[in-house]
């Protein structure tokens, strides 16, 4: 992700109150909606995914998950629920999400949902989980055919 990891509740809880405010109904100052994924068996919370409108036909989303949950489609399985909820919405015409170029299962996760490569982003952003250096990016896409 490109945004560093919180350690505390109380850095936690911005993100919290996006993700209460994304349905609260309430104005909101962003137009992100967010999901915590939770297992079933457990109820334990292992994660969450999302998706954001850049503009009225783009959207660009991610996941991210506990690193003991990895490997074992739960990122998958989450977030196909929102691309297709957002595939389903007229206006969308285009759905991106980027990931490190280390990392290549964001990839394998992005084809599972539907998503293929699109291009990379020379030197974008930082991946302050793993280290300051700005890197290139992967960029997997969606795009609505004509007629669609």
């Amino acid at each position: 992700m490109a945004w560093p990891r919180v350690s505390t509740p109380e850095e936690g809880r911005p993100f919290v109150e996006i993700v209460d405010s994304s349905f609260s109904g309430k104005p909101i100052t962003h137009p992100d909606f967010v999901w915590l994924i939770q297992l079933t068996s457990t109820r334990e919370f292992i994660g969450s995914c999302g998706i954001g409108f850049d503009s009225e036909t783009t959207a660009g989303g991610g996941y991210i998950l506990n690193p003991r949950f990895w490997g074992k489609g739960y990122a998958a399985e989450a977030w196909k629920v929102v691309v297709d909820w957002a595939r389903g919405q007229p206006n969308v015409k285009r759905i991106e999400a980027t990931h490190h170029p280390d990392n290549p299962a964001s990839g394998a996760v992005m084809r599972k949902v539907g998503l293929t490569f699109d291009r990379i982003n020379r030197k974008e952003n930082g991946y302050p989980n793993i280290d300051e250096v700005v890197v290139d990016e992967l960029v997997y896409a969606w795009k609505r055919s004509e007629g669609e």
